[in-house]
């Protein structure tokens, strides 16, 4: 499963291209590009599935083509109106991509499948679905497995599932956008709960693409392996227990700023999903594993707030900011939304601008490989 040699030399020439030149960085950032695009795909016959690399390549392709065509991307207005919970998540992730969201405007970005999944399953599989009033309600829907197979554990969340719903910030009927006219900034929370001793807080839910540690891979399948599946459940446990530090600052935005009500407190869900084939032979998604993060807005998260707000606000005033290579990491890049318009990546670059600026984007001249040349 992966790239074959020629289509590895092929996407190592494109990143050379973008101005990539670490090895160690290039493979890093392939390997979860493909876990990104890759996709397993029926063969003609319908026999037998093989995992298809041509998103992966053809999105490398698509990214050569954007900065060849650089000075023709539309640009944006950057305005300084409100600053919105999102806004200083999306800078604290990377402020390169926080840049070249405010600055182009981008008709499709890398994630769209990502984002249609969480959509759906705020839809399909949300909290309000375990809800009703005060107390657990037990639901089936089209994604529930074998039991005796695949059991989402959800207990870690009874303490959100015994609370009432106060606001649902994904219901078309009650969505709002909370503003705070003397912080200046705007904030809608996925869901504020109220708990059983009367306090509020909000939910911020996460979706992440993760192989459920139950399943057997293709090689095992392909060669009659045991899987360790107690091994992987380890990886998934522990690392399901780290939360990003863009998702927290997230929270306490919400925390800090809403004064619609007194929010005493927060919570970050992480759902991880897989995909599996249904009845009908679709591949359809599941979620199997959940985890949580209780975030008060206590003395150590204030200073990791205002951190995150002076360095945004100075970021906007001065149009300037300096880029630290060490944060520059090959598989955050890879699964940025907007990383065919970035040219940060190639860590050339110590200084960030907004409005992001086109230079950023150049090519550099590389030899076609040679290996390759006989087949054009």
């Amino acid at each position: 499963m992966g790239y074959s040699h020629k289509q590895y030399l092929f996407a190592e020439y494109l990143m050379n291209r973008f101005g990539v030149s670490d090895q160690e960085f290039i493979q890093q950032f392939l390997d979860h590009y493909l876990s990104k695009y890759g996709r397993w795909t029926p063969s003609m016959d319908g026999r037998y599935n093989y995992f298809d690399v041509s998103a992966a390549i053809d999105s490398l392709l698509m990214e050569q083509n954007i900065k060849r065509n650089r000075y023709a991307i539309r640009k944006k207005e950057v305005r300084r109106e409100y600053t919105t919970a999102t806004d200083l998540s999306a800078f604290a992730f990377c402020p390169a991509s926080y840049s070249i969201n405010k600055s182009f405007e981008i008709p499709k970005t890398s994630n769209e499948r990502e984002i249609g999944l969480g959509n759906y399953f705020h839809d399909q599989l949300n909290l309000l679905k375990k809800i009703k009033d005060v107390g657990v309600q037990k639901i089936e829907t089209e994604y529930d497995i074998e039991a005796d197979v695949f059991v989402l554990d959800d207990s870690c969340l009874q303490e959100i599932y015994s609370s009432t719903l106060i606001f649902n910030g994904h219901s078309l009927d009650t969505r709002k956008i909370f503003l705070n006219h003397e912080t200046n900034v705007a904030c809608v929370p996925d869901y504020i709960f109220q708990d059983i001793k009367g306090n509020n807080f909000v939910v911020e839910e996460k979706y992440h693409f993760y192989r459920d540690p139950r399943k057997l891979t293709y090689d095992e399948k392909l060669n009659y392996i045991e899987p360790d599946d107690i091994g992987r459940q380890r990886v998934l446990d522990r690392k399901s227990q780290i939360f990003h530090i863009n998702h927290i600052i997230q929270v306490l935005a919400y925390i800090k700023n809403i004064i619609d009500y007194k929010i005493d407190y927060g919570y970050l869900v992480y759902w991880y999903y897989d995909f599996k084939e249904n009845d009908e032979n679709r591949t359809v998604p599941y979620l199997h594993k959940v985890s949580k993060k209780k975030i008060l807005f206590d003395e150590y998260h204030r200073k990791v707030y205002s951190r995150a707000v002076h360095s945004l606000d100075g970021f906007l005033t001065s149009g300037r900011l300096e880029m630290r290579l060490d944060k520059i990491q090959p598989k955050k890049c890879a699964g940025c939304s907007v990383t065919q318009y970035c040219g940060h990546k190639t860590k050339k670059y110590t200084e960030l601008s907004i409005p992001y600026s086109t230079d950023y984007l150049s090519l550099d001249n590389v030899e076609f490989p040679e290996e390759l040349k006989k087949e054009r």
